[in-house]
């Protein structure tokens, strides 16, 4: 969420960005690329907003890792070429769902993190839990939103 904290009116452009996760998931257009943050910091109601949209969408690309929980497009075949999945991290979930042939699996050498995911993943939305911002403004995308969050956040071109 692009938040200029040195502008005196950046808690109107906060109240501007803030969605229920029903009005994020709404936002989702056909072939949109979405890096979601990964394992505990990811957002299962607005990934289950947009798995509910399925029918309308296809190409959609969701770009995460570490699965927790069983989104509804990894285990349900309905979902292919709506919305499929790429992992960075191959987790139990991960393996489980491979398979079933609507997810990638991507590793690569964690130092290029913050080169890979915004220059070869290339998404151009970013969805991540975010603190309440401080009394200055500034906000903390969680305990693993961070990984990669600051660069995406940047580089993403939608819901900023």
């Amino acid at each position: 969420m692009n938040i200029n904290v040195y502008d005196p009116k950046w808690r109107e452009d906060y109240a501007k960005k803030v969605f229920t996760a029903d009005e994020a998931a709404k936002l989702i257009k056909s072939n949109d690329r979405i890096w979601m943050s990964a394992g505990n910091s990811a957002a299962p109601a607005v990934i289950n907003g947009i798995c509910n949209r399925y029918e309308e969408l296809t190409g959609v690309y969701l770009i995460s890792g570490l699965y927790l929980y069983p989104f509804k497009h990894l285990t349900d075949p309905k979902y292919k070429g709506h919305i499929r999945s790429a992992s960075i991290e191959l987790g139990p979930v991960e393996r489980k769902i491979y398979p079933l042939g609507n997810s990638d699996q991507f590793t690569f050498q964690y130092e290029y993190n913050n080169w890979f995911v915004p220059n070869r993943m290339n998404p151009d939305v970013f969805i991540s839990e975010v603190s309440e911002p401080d009394e200055h403004g500034w906000m903390s995308y969680g305990p693993l939103g961070a990984m990669c969050g600051y660069d995406i956040d940047r580089k993403s071109t939608r819901l900023n």
